[in-house]
């Protein structure tokens, strides 16, 4: 989505020349969810390497997920994160479902 599709959603053209007055503001979303599961040698690894780059947001203890968040603009969480072997969730459970589905079979 692009700020012309947000401004034409509240009620301009997206073309700046009648879009309705808006606001300001910088949306952090450089946040990735990891599955514990062979994550956590090089989540810690990480975090001793990197203190003022990541930090540990949050821990989901009956998912086994965390989540890793920048610490300062222009870090990129995934690729940091790539670097140290660390497997995001999207990317674990895709790799889950694709071997499940091998073991099944065709049909």
């Amino acid at each position: 989505m692009t700020g012309a599709e947000i401004r034409a959603e509240i009620g301009g053209e997206g073309d700046g020349e009648d879009d309705a007055p808006a606001s300001s503001f910088t949306l952090d979303t450089d946040r990735q969810i990891y599955h514990e599961n062979f994550n956590m040698d090089n989540l810690w690894r990480l975090l001793k390497e990197k203190p003022d780059e990541v930090e540990l947001e949050r821990r989901l203890l009956a998912e086994q997920w965390f989540v890793l968040r920048a610490r300062r603009p222009g870090v990129r969480v995934r690729s940091l994160a790539q670097a140290y072997g660390l497997e995001s969730l999207q990317d674990y459970l895709r790799r889950s479902t694709a071997w499940i589905d091998d073991l099944r079979g065709p049909g």
